[in-house]
């Protein structure tokens, strides 16, 4: 997971992500804030193809506007 965390770090637009796991559910993924929403898209298509490459199916993404000053009140990553 390293090798998988190092890439995503690697992506050009990408501030941070935020990992998340459900082990229970067998589910993992994570909260991402890219600099545009173009960014995220153009990253969900290249992961969502990397992972059905490797089998994983179900793969979702939603995309949301960050509000900053109201992150910042409740202490939330700010970039």
């Amino acid at each position: 997971m390293r090798a998988l965390a190092e890439d995503i770090a690697a992506e050009p637009d990408l501030l941070w992500k935020t990992w998340t796991e459900a082990a229970e559910q067998q589910r993992a993924g994570g909260i991402y804030l890219f600099r545009s929403r173009a960014a995220a898209e153009a990253y969900h298509r290249k992961h969502a193809a990397r992972l059905t490459a490797a089998g994983i199916t179900g793969i979702e993404a939603t995309y949301r506007s960050f509000n900053g000053p109201l992150t910042a009140i409740t202490r939330g990553p700010v970039c």
